[in-house]
């Protein structure tokens, strides 16, 4: 019963972040969440959106199963993963 219920929570906090609306059919994120993803979801890589009706500014972060989050970038600890994530594919390049 704890399990099932801790997935439905797991799956619900997963809901309200990742579906922060990819406008239908336009590929693009129209509203940005600022909450921190579940740790569940590893983020894997990111794309800057600029704003561009209905598009609005935002990050999108690719998680390791696939799933896009529109996230604020004005936010602190979206500034810090973007960060982290660039840190890291600049010493991936050093390396190949």
């Amino acid at each position: 019963m704890k399990v099932m219920l801790s997935l439905a929570l797991l799956v619900a906090s997963a809901i309200f972040i990742i579906s922060a609306d990819m406008g239908g059919g336009n590929n693009c994120c129209t509203k940005v969440s600022s909450r921190k993803p579940n740790p569940a979801f590893e983020i894997k890589g990111f794309h800057i959106q600029n704003a561009s009706l209905p598009c609005v500014d935002a990050v999108l972060f690719v998680t390791n199963t696939k799933i896009i989050i529109c996230a604020n970038p004005k936010t602190p600890w979206v500034k810090k993963k973007v960060e982290e994530l660039r840190k890291k594919e600049a010493e991936n390049k050093k390396t190949e």
